[in-house]
Order: C-alpha cells, then structure tokens, then sequence
C-alpha cells in the first residue's frame, strides 16, 4: 500500500552531497530520464537536473521518496513548478 502523503508536494525535500561523488536525495516524487550524464527527478520543490560524468543511480525507491546517485556530480539545477504554471505574456514580460 503506498502512503500518498509520501506523493505530496508537500513531501520534504533533501539534499545531501558528498565530496561531489554521491548525491542523497528525499521528496523525489517521479523519475523523468537518467542516462549516464543527466537525471532529471520531480521533487516536492520542482523539478531537479542533476549533470554530471558516470553517474549511475544506486537506490531508487518512489515509495519513500529516497534516492541516491553516484558518480562525478557536475552540476545541480531546479526548475521551480510555478514559473511552468505561468502565461505566454508572464514569461514574455
């Protein structure tokens, strides 16, 4: 059974790098893509790119909302869910 709290957006987020060689991350809400130089995660704060050389997902649970990644972490973004919910004439202006 899958607690749908766990799907909120409300959900906590967390980050947790260490040595720019393993990312832990909570509040992971939905996987878009992975290959070996990008993941793109949906987390309860917007979507997250994470880039980077050799990377590889070890542990991947959506039930919980945990993930952790491995490999030569290059660089971290997110998108915030809002400006997506935003009009043509709000992105132009």
């Amino acid at each position: 059974m899958k607690n749908e709290m766990l799907k909120s957006p409300d959900t906590p987020h967390n980050v947790i790098i260490e040595g720019r060689g393993r990312i832990s991350i909570s509040g992971v809400l939905d996987v878009e893509s992975f290959d070996e130089n990008e993941i793109i995660l949906d987390t309860s704060c917007g979507s997250m790119f994470i880039s980077g050389e050799d990377m590889r997902v070890e542990k991947l649970s959506i039930e919980t909302g945990d993930t952790v990644v491995e490999g030569h972490i290059i660089c971290i973004e997110y998108n915030d869910k809002k400006a997506g919910k935003q009009g043509f004439w709000s992105k132009l202006f």
